[in-house]
């Protein structure tokens, strides 16, 4: 989420509005996104019903959560490109703006957004060096 909150003013350049989805209550929503700096707004879901929808709902983890995934809709709702990821395979934020880009300048784009492997425990790394350059500090301090 760090990555969308770096390149969110280019995706507003290209006329798109980033989002993210939890299933958490608001209050709980709100506060990590003031903790973070995220600059895009968090929408909540705790009935899980849009995660559901979506086909994204992971009963077996933690009472019920969202799998990481990324949806591009246009202006009229249509989903122009979706990718469900995993732990070790993200959809690459570069990409996805590129693909955001050509929509908005009105022509084809030319590849669609593909998922990026990462090596086991990439996650838990990014999540330290995104909470030190955010100037938060560890929990384990």
């Amino acid at each position: 989420m760090a990555d969308y909150s770096d390149a969110y003013e280019y995706f507003k350049d290209a006329g798109a509005e980033v989002a993210v989805l939890s299933v958490d209550v608001c209050d709980r929503s709100a506060a990590m996104r003031a903790k973070m700096g995220f600059k895009f707004p968090i929408l909540c879901d705790p009935p899980r019903k849009v995660v559901r929808a979506y086909g994204i709902f992971d009963p077996d983890e933690a009472g019920g959560i969202s799998t990481p995934a990324t949806f591009i809709l246009d202006r009229d709702l249509r989903v122009r490109f979706s990718a469900v990821d995993d732990d070790y395979n993200r959809t690459s934020v570069d990409q996805v703006l590129e693909f955001v880009q050509a929509l908005h300048e009105g022509r084809a784009p030319e590849r669609m957004p593909t998922r990026t492997r990462r090596f086991p425990g990439w996650l838990f790394i990014t999540a330290i060096a995104n909470g030190l350059l955010r100037g938060r500090r560890s929990p384990w301090q």
